[in-house]
């Protein structure tokens, strides 16, 4: 993607947010569960539009601050996968997962807050608050202290990562440089043709602004000037990107 594009995807993805759900903090999270691939300004444009964490997956298991070069950063928490733990749950499946995150949060002075993402692309959302109450009180797993399995709440990433953030002392690592992506997708053809057109409208949509300014200089009335179109277009465009900002 050009520099131009990168920058609307975010500036008018949050924007329609943020203008339908005035009374909510929306729009602080980049979420994205496949296929990785972000420059190396991305956390500087993320953080420049207002979006404070990063959710995403085929990386690793690790929660860190993800740095541009400018010093602008965003709270990143990423996993191997859609989710660490898939259906159905067990005792050990999620122990095992919450000791991939434990080592992190002492070295980050981050409170056992332990994150168990999960979920699939294939079935409604699952975990419920009936598991929650049967995970409260199982009891016996050796690896628990006093035989009591910690508490489990529901939330979700920006919840989660908000809280986090905030705690005194928290001090992840930081990690610079771009996220390349590791995992190929299934694409067909149609892929092509759809990206190839969406470059092709991060160089267009650019130069038919910069013409449509000329022209209102030239004529001295910002009357012609196609706010509408170009609005529209841009945000056509952005709903051909692979993030979800929630």
């Amino acid at each position: 993607m050009y520099n131009e594009i990168l920058v609307r995807q975010q500036y008018e993805g949050r924007k329609w947010f943020v203008e339908r759900y005035p009374e909510v903090d929306s729009a602080r999270v980049a979420f994205q569960q496949d296929c990785p691939a972000k420059a190396l300004q991305m956390a500087q444009i993320y953080n420049k539009s207002g979006i404070r964490y990063f959710k995403a997956s085929r990386l690793g298991d690790e929660i860190f601050r993800w740095a541009s070069p400018d010093g602008s950063s965003v709270l990143a928490f990423e996993q191997v996968d859609y989710g660490e733990v898939a259906p159905p749950l067990t005792a050990q499946a999620i122990f095992n997962n919450m000791m991939v995150f434990y080592p992190q949060f002492q070295d980050a002075n981050a409170p056992p807050w332990l994150p168990i993402a999960t979920g699939t692309d294939y079935h409604s959302p699952w975990l419920a608050t009936t598991f929650i109450d049967e995970w409260n009180n199982i009891t016996g797993p050796a690896a628990f202290a006093n035989n009591t399995a910690p508490a489990v709440v529901y939330s979700h990433a920006h919840e989660f990562l908000k809280q986090l953030d905030a705690f005194p002392g928290f001090a992840p690592r930081t990690l610079m440089g771009e996220r390349p992506n590791l995992w190929f997708a299934e694409t067909s053809w149609t892929h092509h043709k759809m990206f190839s057109d969406q470059r092709a409208a991060g160089r267009n949509l650019p130069a038919a602004e910069a013409f449509a300014t000329f022209r209102a200089m030239v004529q001295g009335s910002w009357s012609s000037y196609p706010t509408s179109e170009l609005a529209t277009a841009w945000l056509n465009v952005t709903l051909g990107e692979c993030t979800i900002i929630l």
